[in-house]
């Protein structure tokens, strides 16, 4: 139709001069005019474009929480998983982002099949984490490798946390609390 035409005119053109914000608003605006099936593409591009172009990265999960939430959503479960899975390991996003990013994450791998693909983000998020993360994070991994029957990785996951615990053994009675 004509306004689909003038529609991706204007898209080109803001992309060309890389209006990123217009483009991104734009987009916003047209989201509820698209078919639904075209929901969750059209919300990836505009993720993609906050953390990308706008180096807004709570802005593209807030993004990506609402693509998750749109019916076909299968349509972009590789690049969503693939923006995820940049947002949890972004050292330029904040920790409650890194999080929220890491929760989706694990969500949508499970949802598809791919659980086993969480170790690797989760492993790629520990050097990002402060110490209390790193401990959740490698509990995290020992547990899931160990439901996928990988055990000698799973106590892998979990010799740096029997280091932690040997360091804090002397401080721990030298203040009376062992």
């Amino acid at each position: 139709t004509h306004d689909a035409k003038q529609a991706l005119a204007l898209e080109r053109l803001l992309e060309k001069h890389e209006s990123w914000r217009e483009l991104v608003q734009f987009w916003e605006q047209r989201i509820d005019h698209v078919p639904p099936a075209d929901r969750p593409p059209l919300r990836l591009r505009i993720a993609t474009t906050w953390f990308d172009n706008l180096r807004q990265p709570a802005r593209a999960l807030d993004t990506l929480r609402l693509l998750l939430a749109e019916p076909g959503r299968e349509t972009a479960d590789q690049g969503t998983g693939d923006l995820l899975e940049r947002l949890a390991t972004a050292p330029e996003a904040s920790p409650a982002v890194r999080e929220g990013a890491l929760d989706l994450l694990r969500e949508h791998h499970e949802a598809t099949g791919r659980a086993g693909d969480i170790v690797r983000v989760v492993e790629a998020a520990l050097p990002l984490a402060d110490v209390q993360r790193q401990i959740a994070l490698h509990r995290d991994a020992a547990q899931r490798l160990a439901e996928l029957g990988k055990q000698d990785a799973a106590m892998a996951q979990l010799a740096p946390l029997l280091k932690q615990l040997a360091n804090l053994a002397p401080l721990m009675k030298q203040a009376g609390l062992s």
